[in-house]
């Protein structure tokens, strides 16, 4: 399967992460970066398993809820050490799954996965979709939208 937005989008997405200057959210219940970013790594790994899974034809599933869960989030973010092995983690995990997704067959990627999207309290998708459409809305969608997250914590 083809991966050039994949790769525009974390690519995107990391080097805004390494300009850095992030200040800390509003008290709107918003990420602070490290969240964002270690929601980041958690997305790929998740979506890295599951792409696996659907070439291997073992019938997965997706849900993206536990990408979301705090306490998770924290542990990835402590366990990289710092900003830097943050840094890192994202880079190693989109890379992976842009490594996995390239071997994905396109017959592979056409099949329905049943699917469970959440953003915050809201479910956003709750049904099957063709896999290469959740792995493109990633890339198209998701890793923006993060990278403008990111940007948002700019002061000034």
């Amino acid at each position: 399967m083809d991966t050039s937005a994949l790769e525009t989008g974390y690519r995107e997405l990391l080097e805004t992460a390494r300009a850095g200057g992030f200040g800390e959210p509003g008290g709107d219940g918003s990420w602070t970066a490290d969240r964002v970013l270690a929601h980041v790594v958690a997305s790929a790994r998740l979506l890295g398993v599951t792409t696996a899974e659907v070439g291997a034809g073992t019938g997965p599933t997706y849900d993206n809820a536990p990408t979301t869960r705090e306490a998770y989030l924290d542990a990835i973010a402590r366990a990289a050490g710092g900003w830097d092995g943050l840094l890192s983690a994202a880079r190693a995990a989109g890379l992976e799954l842009v490594y996995v997704v390239r071997a994905l067959g396109e017959d592979a990627a056409a099949s329905p996965v049943p699917t469970r999207i959440v953003d915050g309290d809201t479910v956003r998708v709750e049904a099957p979709m063709p896999w290469s459409g959740v792995l493109n809305t990633h890339a198209e969608v998701h890793l923006p939208e993060h990278r403008a997250r990111l940007e948002a914590l700019r002061p000034g």
